[in-house]
């Protein structure tokens, strides 16, 4: 499996709690995260093209899951 690919690097980790970024430009989350974020920025492979299809191709197993929504089309599809 790739290093660079989103799930690969979710479950390799031993963690708590996820925050994930949806929908993040990251040309412009790369020029302004440090002024807000410890840490290394590493562009990745995505496991979807929207939400709900990234949710189930990342989490097969079952998971409590928050997801906070702004817009109302994804709250009927996840």
């Amino acid at each position: 499996m790739s290093s660079n690919r989103q799930k690969y690097l979710i479950e390799k980790k031993d963690w708590n709690c996820l925050i994930i970024l949806d929908a993040c430009r990251y040309d412009f989350f790369e020029s302004n995260y440090d002024e807000y974020l410890n840490g290394k920025l590493r562009k990745v492979i995505s496991e979807g093209t929207n939400t709900s299809q990234w949710l189930k191709r990342t989490f097969q197993t079952s998971m409590l899951i928050f997801s906070g929504q702004c817009s109302p089309y994804q709250i009927l599809f996840i």
